[in-house]
């Protein structure tokens, strides 16, 4: 065998490590059967190395028995996260509903019903007050750092409906030579 093919043998071997590596250090799959719940927090959130989409693997700890699990990649289960809005270190509870029986062109499939619910620590005020952080980060960003006075009073008090002087001491705004600055 030639130089170059043992070259290339070993860039694919390295290529078939790093994917096995991937797949053998997850935990197990957290097995659903109707009714059953499971009670958990996000650890971490991945690229799922079984799925050639974009579907996130999402590592959980159950907090009745302390085990690591992964979640399953069903993409009713997949959407209701993401409807919910579930970040790393989330605190969840995951329902499996119910199952049906649905017929394909490839036979019959199992569909599976989630529910999920996401403990939010935050009050309505508290995630108001993120918002407006975010809003106000977001238009200082589109105006490279600082933005004419003028403007920034009409994205606040006509787009929003929020008090300019308000946003400037909450986000520890400052004035300078006619613009905001943070």
């Amino acid at each position: 065998m030639s130089e170059e093919l043992k070259r290339i043998r070993e860039e694919l071997r390295k290529k078939i490590g790093e994917r096995e590596q991937r797949t053998t250090n997850l935990p197990p799959r957290f097995n659903f059967s109707a009714g059953t719940e499971l009670f958990a927090k996000v650890e971490e959130i991945r690229e799922n190395p079984f799925a050639n989409d974009s579907r996130p693997l999402y590592i959980v700890r159950d907090l009745d028995s302390g085990e690591i699990y992964r979640l399953p990649t069903h993409r009713l289960l997949l959407r209701e996260l993401e409807r919910q809005e579930v970040r790393e270190g989330d605190v969840v509870l995951i329902k499996l509903l119910f199952q049906r029986e649905r017929e394909s062109e490839e036979g019959k499939r199992i569909i599976n019903i989630y529910a999920v619910a996401k403990y939010s620590q935050m009050t309505e005020e508290d995630q108001a007050a993120v918002d407006r952080r975010e809003y106000v980060s977001h238009l200082l960003s589109l105006y490279g750092g600082k933005i004419p006075e003028s403007e920034f009073k009409y994205f606040i008090e006509e787009v929003k409906g929020w008090r300019m002087e308000e946003i400037i001491r909450e986000c520890g705004l400052k004035r300078k030579n006619g613009n905001i600055v943070s």
